[in-house]
């Protein structure tokens, strides 16, 4: 089959100009104490949430060919070793009078490649820098919502209630399966005699600061597209009139050494820029991919009276305070400024500032002003330079200006190695005021299918990023077998809650590869022929009734949705060679929706769009060089082989094998504690089962159920606070826990030094003037129920597992014991007959009749 990929590359211009009675002279410049920028905040990131896989930088570079980068640059399909471009990065420039009274055209950019980038003869950058605070600072890596030690502790944008939550766009969460986020400015440009801040001498470039934003989903239809938004802010004290926001690019279809046969073509009217190889061929010797840049969103212009984009509204703006299209509602957007309400992950109450059920719009709300894509008359593209590397020089501010002036498009040269540069203005920029653009990253397998791709990217754009997501990756664990490899799971995919869909988890498909990249197992198609789907080597999904394929399909292939099968939790694969390195993946996979789906009692929400189901995604993270660096919560990497010379496997704990004591209390029933990881087990360790029948007590309320109390004492520091700390453990048991200081000789009390949770496992102390102390660190000792409120009763195998076991019970039904049933005192050929009445509740007492 042709693998074609094209890449388009769309750029966003913006251009400056300062009006002209802001003209500083050179002698009235004030000094700052601002810190100057350098490159020590400098950190690096990737983007591998789905198909696409990237490097990026946090001063707006994308890709990089210098220093070895080559092969993390643009890889398509993720894990094949493909790469489809060079470097790319924002420009950013304006038209201004400098300080000696000479009009000028300043450009920022943040191009990777030192060799061809802005610098100044003593080999400063005149580029952007990344604006300190915005990732932990003891570790390299740009902050990534799936990567919360890549956090800081505290988000300088945000009050101190975001401090742990990810600093969304849209609130404290992400609404993508992947985000990235980081700010840069262009205060150390200072290539021009131009003040943008005259009380500010540190504060050079343009004085504007650009929030960046990358989002990937792992759902089929949005898999081979990555979105980057940037938010630009006007941070010095000059308005500027004219601006231009572009970006340059570097795109190489076929890979290094295959880039000087590429063609390319830009369409207006869909805001689009793709590029292909000529003969389809790469370097490795195969069928090439489409690649491009989707423009989604452009700067608007909301004072000059006329509808840029063609919405029939005219200036609208996403900061003039009015719901423009109308699209707010209180029924579902009247969250509040933090952007999640009562049914969101993480929602801890409501926003202090009183926002949340207002009855009117807030900022930070779903719909309303910046958070809804729609309130922005845009302007689209506007520029189009296309040349053979490396002949767009983005050294040369005046040129770069020339190539970006609106209305300029370049018919591209073809089977070339071909670099673009595309801009969106003019458009003005007050002090302090915020613009955007964004632009999605796309591949398709030929034309047709990145054009497919381009209008799912735009749809779910203009939603504002609420896309269908996939339920919660389950965590994973692996046991190394002879010939066997065993998996087993947790159940935290199954409490996922979709924003739109509601809680649709149904199932799990388990797969198995001997590459990384799960290519292996890639290989069934859609209509057109473009591989699509995954195939499972497994799977396990609810009993409910929606089997096979699923009535939504996908360019013509549906999801198979499974058997009826029932869920699991673990599994093992018997097929499997010694000695062989396998790459396993639990993916978990939601419902989709198709219109009778409430009335069948599918979902429990009517009246939502169909869609096809999402699933998780499953990532092996693999280096330059292919070396396995580490796996997801849902990935192992696992060599079955043969166990060591003599040694026994460990054999279940049953009731009748007299490794489980009854020690308390009437019982027929079987217990069955299945050792499935031996690894975790512990020495010495007793555990406790404790049945609770409420049946008889609260018949308006039945419940059966037991719970397992481990016996080992477990001790763990915590640092002191008037808010909640949680511990490493849940269901703690109530009067199990001591609290003393480190060294253990000084004891605290319950309800009158701290306070314990018992349920949700966390403490926090009553009184920072009390006897416990703020920051300070304390020592913790507790029991716990690592299985609580268990209601299987019936010989399932549905509990969570821990420590290497699972347990399972099968509860007797209750009913009369003829053994021990009959006389008991004196000499009686009476005979009786004894039986229970189908209406009335089964009770377990014993009966004595006496006859007088």
């Amino acid at each position: 089959m042709k693998l074609q990929k094209f890449h388009s590359k769309f750029f966003l211009f913006v251009a400056a100009i300062l009006f002209p009675a802001i003209l500083l002279a050179a002698g009235t410049v004030k000094k700052s104490l601002h810190k100057s920028k350098g490159r020590q905040d400098q950190k690096i990131g990737y983007h591998d949430a789905n198909k696409i896989f990237t490097i990026f930088y946090n001063w707006g570079g994308i890709g990089d060919w210098t220093g070895g980068r080559r092969i993390e640059s643009g890889v398509y399909p993720r894990g094949s070793g493909h790469s489809y471009f060079a470097e790319f990065t924002p420009v950013l420039g304006a038209e201004v009078t400098d300080a000696n009274g000479v009009v000028r055209h300043i450009f920022s950019d943040g191009l990777p490649d030192f060799g061809h980038a802005d610098v100044s003869p003593e080999g400063k950058r005149w580029q952007f820098e990344p604006v300190a605070g915005y990732a932990n600072p003891n570790q390299d890596r740009v902050a990534m919502s799936d990567d919360s030690i890549s956090w800081p502790s505290h988000w300088p944008d945000k009050d101190h209630s975001w401090d742990g939550h990810w600093d969304g766009q849209y609130g404290k969460y992400a609404r993508a399966d992947q985000e990235s986020y980081y700010r840069m400015d262009d205060y150390p440009n200072d290539e021009f005699q131009f003040y943008p801040d005259p009380s500010d001498s540190s504060k050079r470039g343009l004085g504007l600061e650009v929030e960046v934003r990358g989002y990937q989903w792992v759902q089929v239809a949005a898999e081979d597209i990555l979105i980057w938004t940037y938010w630009i802010t006007n941070k010095g004290k000059t308005a500027y009139k004219k601006m231009i926001f572009g970006m340059y690019g570097d795109a190489d279809v076929g890979d290094d050494g295959d880039q000087r046969d590429d063609d390319s073509w830009f369409d207006k009217k869909h805001d689009i820029v793709y590029q292909w190889d000529h003969d389809d061929k790469g370097a490795w010797g195969g069928p090439t991919a489409y690649f491009g840049w989707k423009f989604l969103e452009s700067p608007g212009n909301p004072y000059d009276g006329i509808d840029n984009d063609e919405d029939g509204m005219i200036d609208e703006s996403q900061w003039d305070g009015i719901d423009n299209d109308g699209d707010w509602n209180p029924l579902t957007d009247d969250v509040g400024s933090d952007g999640i309400g009562p049914n969101d992950p993480g929602y801890t109450g409501p926003d202090p500032d009183g926002t949340e059920g207002n009855g009117q719009p807030d900022l930070g709300e779903p719909n309303f002003e910046y958070t809804d894509n729609d309130e922005s008359d845009q302007i689209g593209l506007t520029s189009f330079a296309a040349a053979t590397w490396p002949n767009i020089d983005l050294k040369d501010d005046e040129k770069v200006w020339q190539q970006t002036v609106p209305g300029s498009f370049e018919v591209p040269k073809q089977t070339t190695d071909i670099t673009f540069l595309y801009g969106s203005g003019y458009f003005p920029l007050d002090v302090e005021q915020r613009r955007k653009f964004a632009v999605a990253m796309l591949f398709g397998d030929d034309l047709d299918d990145i054009l497919r791709n381009a209008v799912t990217m735009q749809n779910i754009y203009n939603a504002d990023y609420n896309f269908a997501k996939p339920p919660l990756k389950p965590h994973v664990t692996v046991v190394p077998g002879d010939h066997k490899v065993t998996l087993y799971w947790d159940k935290i995919a199954e409490q996922s809650r979709d924003p739109i869909y509601g809680y649709d988890f149904e199932g799990y498909t388990i797969y198995r590869s001997t590459d990384p990249a799960f290519l292996q197992t890639w290989v069934i198609t859609d209509a057109y022929g473009n591989k699509t789907f995954n195939k499972p080597i497994a799977q396990f999904d609810k009993i409910d009734g929606l089997t096979g394929p699923h009535p939504i399909g996908y360019n013509g292939l549906q999801f198979n949705m499974g058997t009826d099968s029932g869920l699991r939790y673990s599994w093992t694969d018997t097929t499997v060679e010694n000695g062989q390195t396998y790459y396993y993946a639990v993916c978990s996979y939601d419902q989709g929706y198709d219109k009778d789906f409430y009335a069948r009692g599918i979902s429990k929400i009517e009246n939502l769009q169909p869609i096809i189901p999402s699933e998780s995604s499953k990532r092996i993270l693999v280096n330059a060089v292919g070396v396995v660096t580490g796996t997801d919560v849902n990935t192992v990497v696992v060599t079955p082989e043969a166990p060591a010379a003599g040694y026994v496997p460990p054999e279940n704990i049953k009731t009748d094998n007299n490794l489980m004591v009854h020690n308390l209390g009437f019982a027929t029933g079987r217990v069955t504690a299945n050792i499935i990881d031996p690894s975790q087990l512990h020495d010495g360790w007793e555990y406790e089962i404790n049945f609770d029948d409420s049946t008889l007590v609260l018949p308006e309320n039945t419940r059966k159920s037991y719970s397992v109390l481990n016996k080992h004492v477990f001790t763990e520091s915590f640092v002191g606070d008037t808010n909640w700390v949680n511990l490493r453990h849940q269901h703690l048991k109530a009067g199990s826990v001591s609290v003393t200081d480190e060294s253990g000789m000084v004891a605290f009390s319950e309800q009158t030094d701290y306070e314990v949770n018992y349920d949700v496992g966390n403490i926090r102390i009553l009184s920072p003037s009390g006897n416990m102390q703020k920051g300070n660190t304390y020592q913790i000792k507790y029991l716990y129920y690592p299985l609580f409120h268990s209601t299987y009763l019936n010989g399932e195998i549905f509990n969570s597992f821990f420590n290497g076991l699972q347990i399972v019970v099968k509860d007797d039904p209750l009913k009369l014991d003829h053994q021990n049933s009959g006389w008991i005192e004196g000499d009686c050929n009476y005979k009786y007959q004894i039986g229970i009445f189908k209406g009335a509740k089964n009770y377990p007492l014993d009966y004595e009749v006496r006859f007088k």
